[in-house]
């Protein structure tokens, strides 16, 4: 599973706290949070993908390409942070 897309607001539980869970079990996952709440919003962390409802399927089907974008472009900088790092351990003093 590479995206997670859950309402805000669940039944017996926060979107967040779900989001939160699963992150632990499957690392590198994006989340979109949608809610029909336009508080939904403060709920979530300012840098999580958020789309309000309502919403039709271009703008369902952007925002998930926007999140999966937005993922890849985090693991790219974080495999490119380890490289940096690791060649600064390799160098000789």
């Amino acid at each position: 599973m590479d995206l997670l897309i859950t309402d805000v607001m669940l039944p017996d539980m926060r979107g967040t706290d779900l989001a939160a869970a699963l992150k632990t079990k499957r690392a590198g996952l994006r989340v979109l949070f949608i809610s029909g709440y336009t508080e939904g919003e403060t709920i979530v962390r300012p840098d999580a993908e958020f789309l309000g409802k309502p919403f039709g399927p271009e703008e369902l089907k952007r925002k998930v390409r926007e999140a999966l974008d937005a993922g890849s472009a985090a693991a790219i900088r974080k495999a490119g942070n380890a490289t940096r790092v690791a060649a600064e351990i390799k160098k000789p003093n």
